[in-house]
């Protein structure tokens, strides 16, 4: 038997349809992972019972195909929206005092300000312990000469943290920085 193009439509969009209705039920995770698979098991039991072959196939990727596009939207929109919406202005002091919380760090929500409003480069070695404080006491990035923690690194998933590293000349003038991570 063979299924004609508008069955593996409907049950595409069936699909489609069944990932469209959980995004709009307010049920926990562990329930909604169950039910696309629960309807395309009863379908493959009613084709079987039925003995009609229906494309099961069509539906799977009905719930597939937009599950997956959600995900990687998600994994990749969400944190770029989360780290816009969670920038700050740059403020001298509390770049120098927030450092005791690495729950809610404030330097990474301030360091593109910083770097936007204050031209770094050229600055004096003491003009810098003036604006940022003390340089961190670390064994990373040794060969830079000055070192600011700023939190979690931004993204999805943050396993390292972000650093803001400075090098300066025989003078003590910044000639050059970067925010990287460890």
């Amino acid at each position: 038997m063979r299924t004609d193009r508008r069955g593996c439509l409907k049950y595409f969009s069936l699909g489609m349809a069944t990932v469209a209705a959980l995004s709009l039920v307010p049920l926990p995770w562990s329930s909604i992972d169950y039910i696309p698979w629960s309807i395309g098991f009863a379908i493959l039991i009613y084709s079987i019972i039925t003995k009609k072959p229906t494309p099961v196939l069509a539906y799977a990727a009905g719930v597939i195909i937009p599950a997956v596009l959600f995900a990687t939207v998600f994994m990749l929109a969400l944190p770029a929206y989360k780290d816009y919406t969670n920038r700050m202005e740059f403020d001298s002091r509390t770049w120098k005092h927030h450092n005791t919380s690495k729950q809610e760090p404030q330097r990474i929500r301030m360091i593109d300000s910083l770097l936007e409003h204050k031209d770094l480069i050229g600055m004096h070695h003491s003009d810098i312990i003036d604006l940022l404080g003390q340089p961190e006491d670390t064994a990373y990035f040794k060969n830079w000469d000055m070192v600011y923690w700023l939190g979690p690194e931004r993204g999805f998933i943050s396993i390292d943290s972000e650093w803001l590293v400075l090098r300066y000349d025989q003078n003590k003038t910044i000639t050059e920085y970067r925010v990287v991570t460890d």
